[in-house]
């Protein structure tokens, strides 16, 4: 709706009032105004009114010496206006103001604009605070009834643009800012979660804040707004920068688990390679012990490079003149590395793991290259019989540092060419080049352009078609001044009743109402038989519906129709006679609301009373009435449910033996087409029933009911309550793909949801109304009108479907910050049983060292002790050759001998070896039977629910740590869960309305 004070002016001319001119041109006589007759002008649109009596009554009443009569009076209107919110806020609406005669047809009045100055705007009226009135147009309305007649109506319609710079400056561009706003995360290190998932959080609730607030005075309409698609894509825009972050940590976490399961595996190449020099030629130690273990060949390494030292030149380089002592110097540099690598795997130190095979592979890559550029050709056996990588070793150990690309889909594969395209082929002089940039790095690369370049587009679509639409409609709506010229048809308003002809029925209406007549005494009481009174209701509009007061407003014409033997008159003069302002004096049943909270009969510009008589005794009286009615909402299905609300009325003081109510065969009740569609509910059909009832101690009294049976639109909580929620839910589980490390990130990002699902359901079920009845605070004065607006919901006792909703909502972000206790928990236990394994490693460590003196000390006897074959193999061999070869067959002897011993220390080592593995193995993570079953088969569980997926590494099912198997098992659990709640939710509750909507409508 919308209020106007207005000045109305009326003009016509009554021959009785004709006077001469010696005395005064005009007759000013306001306050003889309750003795002049006046067209019973009504606002057919009004919904409140006030009539000024500040500091006398506001009337201008002059009589012309030729009859001219001119009325004028202050009014302040409240006025229903069909506003069309598609556009909102780049919106044009058109408010009608109609007025026309109640009591009076056709025959009796005409109403017709002036000529001279039909409507006329002041500068104020042309520029409201939110609209301009770029011009107005004037219509002729005139309609007619089938019981009553025609009726003169006109309809003044003011063309309004709403201006736009209010919403621009506090809604568009703070909602941009915080767009942007959350694109500052991009450029935020990936490693500071808290910090990230902070900004991206708060500019979310910020913009469903900004949403809230934006639409809390709106109606509840079930057509989507201009400004619901802008602030849903910027909610959409800043949750999707919040999911960016959420793919971030998954690159990032993907390419540490890949990082981490080569760390799994560099203990067993740093064994193998151990091995092998073991396996090698015997290390002699220069002062002739043999170089046997690990922690003596790493003596004996160092001896042999402190023997090969060179002097150095200048700049401090060393020169190796020498290619086979600097290669045989690099070979020892090899074995020094990896065998220091090999002794710290041993006793379970991982960062001596990671930094000795960091320099072993460097000495290795180093010594191949340069063996590569000097022979041009790679050797599968190197210097001292260490055995060099190849190039697929090569790859193997570049590997290790980073993982490929390939394990992370065709996008990181082609990041180089992707990340040169995006920068136009410009690299920055001081950034790294585009090889240098992780794959975290490299998403929150493409979110720096995409995101901007989107919302770039997002805009132009939007504004560009919503800025057409408004030139459209600014030359299809010219601003100009208000238009004052009538219509070519457009009558003056005029009485068309004459002097005598009026005189003739103001004295038929006096002698019928006069004694005999009176007011008191119901018709036919003599005969003693009930006068049947027919109604019929035309309801205008249903103005608001108030869960929390459990009523609705509504405006109507309200009419009944009888007949009285004592009105009966000859038909020679008049078919009707009009006498609304005689309303006192004739008798009418004494009809009230059984429902009614609240009502006013309206009384501008006049009483909306239209009395008539016909010849034969009928009597119709009509008046216009807002009423507040009760109504017993049924909110187990809200906001899919159905209602149907009554219109209650009967007779208060007479019982049946003396009237009886009807509904009227012609047109019983009449809905217009405004009253068929609310803003929240769809008036599908109604229903007439008789309600008569008895009580003990009065009798019996006659009652009717009109019961509406209305359908509430679902759209608009679809959008404004279903679709944020779902949101907010799916919000919580990013969580899940956080680093459960980053505790901060992970505990504001569950504990913002739950508040924002908590604070989410208080303004569902807590919305503030306001009575129609009170748009215009004058008019409680006046018509003592009680406020009965209510905030929220009712407090009734069931649970209604919105409720379960709400509560399943909060329910699943309340799990999901539950859910990061448990894996805090789960990290926490195995944290602690990694201690308790830490304590027991000094045993397992004495375990293993006995295990290498045993394996060394019967390596050592058996090279000392040969068998008995081979001495006397060794001395037939002796006796039967040349003396020149003996030397031969003792350095063949002690070759075999050797290479037993090689091969004995070999098994010991590989023994030891085997040992050696199992206790690293079991101290690299606690006993997974310490946390139950389901940490047991964590391993089975996690290949059926990636459905089958491998790891990219060791072509097994991924096995993840404790706390990242919670974690695992809760992002395919929660939204499976949620998909059932969805499901059986949906399911049901549409069943259930579809029920309902058949009994409405049936």
């Amino acid at each position: 709706d919308f209020s106007a004070s207005m000045y109305f002016r009326r003009i016509w001319y009554d021959d009785r009032l004709k006077y001469s001119n010696s005395l005064t041109d005009v007759l000013s006589i306001g306050f003889m105004v309750d003795n002049v007759w006046q067209p019973d002008i009504y606002f057919l649109n009004e919904k409140a009114g006030l009539f000024h009596k500040i500091a006398v009554p506001n009337i201008l009443l002059q009589v012309s010496p030729d009859g001219r009569v001119i009325l004028s009076t202050k009014y302040t209107l409240s006025l229903s206006c069909q506003f069309d919110l598609q556009l909102y806020p780049m919106d044009s609406q058109i408010c009608n103001i109609e007025f026309g005669s109640y009591g009076y047809p056709t025959t009796d009045i005409i109403l017709r604009w002036n000529s001279a100055a039909a409507v006329v705007l002041s500068d104020v009226a042309k520029s409201l605070p939110e609209y301009d009135v770029v011009k107005s147009t004037m219509h002729d309305c005139t309609t007619g009834y089938e019981v009553t007649g025609q009726y003169t109506c006109l309809r003044v319609s003011l063309h309004m643009r709403r201006k736009f710079n209010y919403y621009l400056i506090q809604v568009y561009i703070p909602s941009t800012l915080v767009v942007v706003l959350s694109w500052v995360s991009f450029w935020i290190d990936h490693h500071a979660t808290p910090a990230r998932i902070t900004l991206s959080l708060l500019t979310v609730l910020t913009i469903t804040t900004q949403s809230s607030s934006v639409t809390s005075g709106m109606p509840r309409v079930s057509y989507i707004k201009s400004i619901d698609v802008w602030l849903t894509g910027c909610l959409t825009f800043v949750f999707m920068a919040l999911i960016e972050y959420a793919a971030v940590n998954v690159v990032q976490r993907k390419s540490g688990m890949l990082r981490t399961a080569e760390k799994w595996q560099r203990p067993k190449k740093l064994l193998s390679m151990a091995n092998t020099m073991q396996m090698s030629q015997a290390q002699i130690h220069p002062g002739g012990e043999h170089c046997t273990g690990l922690h003596t060949q790493i003596r004996c390494i160092r001896h042999r490079l402190r023997a090969h030292k060179q002097p150095a030149t200048r700049r401090g380089r060393v020169n190796f003149s020498n290619p086979p002592e600097r290669s045989h110097k690099r070979a020892n540099a090899t074995q020094l590395a990896v065998l220091r690598a090999a002794a710290g795997a041993q006793h379970g130190g991982d960062t001596t793991v990671e930094t000795e095979f960091q320099k072993a592979s460097e000495a290795q890559v180093e010594n191949n290259n340069q063996s590569d550029s000097k022979n041009g050709t790679e050797n599968e056996i190197g210097v001292e019989g260490i055995p060099t990588t190849t190039t697929a070793d090569r790859e193997d150990e570049a590997s290790d540092s980073r993982p490929t690309p390939e394990d992370l889909g065709w996008l990181f594969r082609h990041k180089d060419a992707i990340a040169h395209w995006l920068s136009l082929g410009c690299l920055c002089s001081k950034s790294p080049p585009p090889s240098g940039r992780t794959d975290a790095e490299f998403v929150d690369f493409l979110a720096k352009r995409i995101f901007p370049a989107a919302f770039l587009l997002f805009n132009t679509r939007r504004q560009a078609l919503g800025f057409l639409l408004l030139l459209l409609l600014m030359y299809l709506l010219p601003e100009s001044t208000a238009s004052t010229a009538a219509p070519p048809d457009s009558p003056a308003l005029n009485s068309t009743a004459s002097g005598a002809q009026s005189y003739a029925l103001t004295t038929l209406a006096s002698s019928l109402l006069a004694p005999p007549y009176t007011s008191r005494v119901r018709p036919d009481l003599e005969k003693r038989v009930p006068v049947t009174v027919n109604i019929s209701i035309h309801i205008v509009e249903v103005t608001a519906t108030n869960e929390a007061s459990m009523d609705f407003s509504t405006s109507m014409y309200f009419r009944r129709i009888w007949y009285d033997d004592r009105l009966t008159y000859n038909s020679s003069i008049t078919n009707m006679l009009s006498i609304g302002f005689m309303v006192d004096k004739v008798w009418q049943p004494d009809i009230y609301f059984l429902n009614e909270k609240a009502g006013i009969s309206h009384k501008i510009t006049v009483p909306n009373i239209l009395l008539q008589v016909s010849p034969e005794g009928r009597v119709i009286l009509s008046t216009k009435y807002t009423l507040t009615l009760s109504c017993e909402f049924e909110l187990e299905l809200y906001p899919m449910d159905s209602q149907i609300c009554s219109i209650i009325f009967g007779s208060f003081g007479y019982t049946t033996s003396d009237i009886i109510l009807r509904w009227d065969a012609e047109a019983a009740v009449v809905l217009s087409e405004v009253a068929k569609s609310l803003p929240e509910y769809d008036v599908v059909k109604f229903t007439l029933q008789n309600c008569t009832s008895g009580y003990e101690v009065t009798g019996w009294f006659t009652c009717l009911s009109v019961n509406l049976h209305m359908r509430r639109k679902f759209n608009y909580y679809l959008i404004q309550v279903y679709i944020p929620s779902i949101l907010v839910v799916v919000l919580s589980w990013v969580s899940f793909w956080i680093d459960h490390h980053a505790t901060p990130a992970r505990i504001t990002l569950s504990l913002l949801t739950v508040l924002t699902v908590t604070t989410q359901s208080s303004s569902a079920t807590g919305r503030s109304t306001l009575s129609a009845l009170s748009k215009v605070s004058e008019l409680k004065e006046t018509y003592a009108i009680t406020d009965f607006s209510g905030s929220g919901m009712p407090r009734v006792s069931y649970i209604k479907s919105i409720d379960i909703w709400l509560t399943g909502c909060l329910s699943f972000v309340f799990l999901a910050l539950i859910e990061y206790a448990v894996v805090n928990v789960v990290q926490r236990k195995s944290a602690m049983l990694r201690t308790a394994e830490r304590w027991q490693r000094p045993k397992k460590l004495l375990s293993v060292a006995n295990a290498f003196k045993n394996a060394n000390q019967l390596a050592t006897s058996r090279a000392a002790a040969p068998s008995d074959a081979d001495a006397s193999q060794a001395n037939e061999t002796d006796h039967s050759k040349p003396e020149s070869q003996k030397p031969r067959v003792a350095s063949s002897s002690s070759n075999g001998t050797n290479s037993t011993s090689a091969s004995n220390n070999n098994e010991g080592a590989t023994e030891s070896t085997g040992i050696i593995a199992e206790n690293e193995t079991s101290n690299e993570r606690p006993a997974a039977e310490d946390l139950g079953w389901l940490f047991r088969h964590k391993a089975s569980i996690s290949h059926w629910l990636s459905l089958g997926k491998l790891c990219h590494t060791s072509q097994q099912p991924c096995v993840k740590s404790d706390a990242e198997f919670v974690d695992f098992l809760s992002k395919r659990i929660f939204p499976a869960a949620f998909l059932l709640f969805n499901t059986v939710y949906w399911a049901y509750y549409k069943s259930m309305q579809a029920a309902a909507s058949n009994a409405v409508t049936k």
